[in-house]
Parts: C-alpha cells; sequence; structure tokens
C-alpha cells in the first residue's frame, strides 16, 4: 500500500500522503479488521499481492470504499472489477443500501459500474468526486 501511494498517488500532497499512511498503516489495518465493519480484499498473483479493495460499513445502512487499487503492470485483466464486484456482494450481505467513494481520476470507470456523481468534494488536499452506488430493494 505504501508502495503504492508513493508511487501512483503522488497528485495527493506530501503532508496528506503521510497522513494518509498513518492512517492505513499494517497496524491500523490489522486492527480495523477486528472490527466487523471494515473489510479488505487482496488479489494475487505468483504470491504478490498486486491489488486491494477497502471497504467499510455504517450503522445507519451506508458503505463506502476507502481505496481500489490495482499495481500498473497487471491494470487491463479486469482485476480491479473482480475486486469490486466481491466487495459490492459483500456490503450488500452486510445490509447496506448504497455506497459511497471518492475518486480523482476513475469517475468515468464508476460510472460504468453503475455509480453515480453526487458532488464535487475536497478530499486529501484535491477536488474530487464524490460518487453513489444505491443497491435497488429487490437485489439480494
Amino acid at each position: 500500500f505504501i508502495a503504492a501511494l508513493d508511487a501512483d498517488f503522488t497528485f495527493i500532497d506530501p503532508a496528506d500522503r503521510a497522513r494518509i499512511k498513518t492512517q492505513n498503516s499494517r497496524a491500523h489495518l490489522a486492527a480495523s479488521l477486528a472490527r466487523h465493519h471494515r473489510h479488505i480484499f487482496l488479489a494475487w498473483q505468483n504470491g504478490e499481492a498486486i491489488g486491494y479493495i477497502i471497504a467499510g460499513t455504517e450503522v445507519d445502512g451506508s458503505g463506502n470504499i476507502d481505496w481500489l487499487y490495482v499495481k500498473p503492470g497487471v491494470r487491463g485483466n479486469s482485476i480491479g472489477l473482480k475486486l469490486l464486484s466481491r466487495m459490492m456482494r459483500r456490503l450488500r450481505l452486510y445490509g447496506v443500501d448504497h455506497v459511497t467513494l471518492v475518486t480523482y481520476a476513475y469517475t468515468n470507470y464508476y460510472r460504468r459500474q453503475g455509480f453515480q456523481v453526487l458532488r464535487q468534494v475536497m478530499s486529501d488536499g484535491i477536488e474530487q468526486d464524490l460518487m453513489q452506488y444505491e443497491y435497488y430493494h429487490d437485489q439480494a
């Protein structure tokens, strides 16, 4: 995660990247997994983590995608889509009725997955799109 943050998220201010690193340290992520409202899936290839997704659920029935990342060298093989699809199913099983996320550069990707832009927000020191996916009541 830290290597990905330094290599692929250089558009984020260094002070904000340092804060994100602290909030997503191994110890912090391990502790958050002990709580039932945090979910992390990893994609592996030849014993190496090549992608991950981190999400959470809230008591109000909402969910949020915090991070979806796939290493640049393996992008274009639907790894991100598989991680996102699996997480969306997991969140639904936990009773979530809508999922939000913020994105800087992947608005069109998330639109293709059914997310809608709600508004622009400041996040991690930059203006990003706040997006939402709503599950329909007849879905399980």
